[in-house]
């Protein structure tokens, strides 16, 4: 199943996030918008300079059978995504000193999760912690502070679902598939 939450399966989950699901022909659309139009010899899309739509994914070898069929299903639209093997401590590192395009990782969490470490917008541009996806933005921060303090459950849910509502719709990921542990 598809994950459209930070906190999919949890209790802090908002289910009215927006559900942005796989539509080949819109992200074929975007692509010609964004230059890409024509094709290169190996059938890679390539802007009005020649340069083909190429990115890399750094990954450990273990979540292969995952990224390669992504890999082929991209070539087929014109799209390169090169896979870089990489053990998790390299991978790890590179995150923290945000030395990477795009990264796929896991994460589980607790029963009541430490959102500060992931959306601080005072982490945003310091390397070695968790928001390596340099996510800023007021009104979390505010809820951060309130969620925080909450002691009332049913209050703290509706913060957690607030701030989950403000990070879906500003999109700093793209979510994957949700495998519950329980």
């Amino acid at each position: 199943e598809m994950m459209h939450s930070w906190f999919s399966g949890t209790m802090y989950e908002n289910k009215n996030t927006p559900k942005l699901l796989f539509n080949a022909d819109s992200a074929m659309h975007y692509l010609k918008l964004a230059g890409f139009t024509k094709r290169n010899s190996e059938g890679i899309l390539i802007n009005s300079e020649g340069i083909p739509l190429s990115f890399s994914i750094n990954i450990p070898k273990t979540n292969a059978y995952m990224v390669t069929p992504v890999q082929n299903k991209l070539k087929q639209y014109g799209v390169d995504m090169q896979i870089v093997n990489m053990d998790g401590t390299t991978q790890w590192k590179n995150l923290q000193e945000r030395n990477f395009t795009i990264y796929m990782h896991a994460f589980t969490g607790g029963i009541h999760p430490s959102i500060e470490h992931w959306f601080r917008s005072d982490l945003a541009d310091v390397p070695d912690n968790n928001n390596f996806f340099g996510f800023k933005n007021e009104r979390v921060d505010e809820l951060i502070i309130a969620y925080k303090a909450e002691f009332d459950l049913k209050k703290r849910i509706e913060i957690g679902k607030e701030i989950d509502k403000i990070v879906a719709e500003i999109h700093p990921v793209s979510y994957g598939i949700k495998r519950l542990y329980r």
